[in-house]
């Protein structure tokens, strides 16, 4: 199970981020450049907080570009042609969200629609959301945030038709402020780099490996 994706090309790290509507040093990406200018520390503090050298990031506005495999047993992501074999998967209609993917889980039996998000080493809800006692409490990091505490607790979770024991953390107010009424928290990459699966943005849609 990984924490975070990446896409080695040319031998250089890039971070996949599906939480991201915009790239970093990784095609062209107006609003990527221009964040580059206003933050330009922000892959060095990526490098510093993964412990693994990052070029650049990937966010959907590349993503959109082609599709793309990741294979669990080496964590391996790649690009794919049109033409590759998907008998052997289920598809999935995303819904969208400020162009990010979005899948409606089941979480406790309960159902929501969370943003899927690969550079995400937690899942999340909304705090009014959540319930049970706090079985965890870490430390994790946001670009914009910096470093901060959260709290999780043990819930059962359905995405995709698979089926986990999974924490969700509780988000912290700015996070949540950008999700809108209609989304109600993050699957990040624990969950989903430990299955195979293809995505085509473009398409909204995400094929599962039976």
């Amino acid at each position: 199970m990984s924490e975070y994706l990446l896409y080695i090309e040319n031998g250089k790290n890039y971070l996949v981020d599906t939480g991201s509507p915009f790239s970093i040093h990784y095609g062209s990406s107006q609003m990527g450049n221009t964040i580059g200018k206003l933050y330009p520390g922000m892959l060095e503090e990526l490098t510093e907080n993964l412990k693994i050298e990052v070029t650049g990031l990937i966010g959907t506005d590349q993503l959109m570009m082609a599709r793309w495999h990741f294979n669990p047993e080496n964590s391996k992501l790649s690009r794919l042609s049109d033409e590759f074999d998907l008998s052997g998967y289920k598809a999935y209609l995303l819904g969208q969200h400020l162009t990010l993917p979005v899948i409606e889980v089941k979480a406790n039996g309960e159902s929501h629609k969370l943003i899927i998000d690969t550079c995400s080493t937690l899942n999340y809800l909304k705090g009014n959301l959540l319930s049970g006692e706090v079985v965890s409490t870490v430390e994790d990091y946001h670009p914009m945030l910096g470093n901060f505490t959260t709290h999780g607790h043990t819930y059962s979770l359905e995405a995709f038709e698979k089926k986990s024991e999974v924490l969700f953390y509780d988000i912290p107010q700015m996070m949540e402020m950008t999700l809108g009424s209609q989304i109600q928290g993050i699957l990040g990459c624990g969950f989903m780099s430990s299955f195979e699966w293809v995505i085509d943005l473009d398409k909204q849609t995400w094929w599962m490996k039976i």
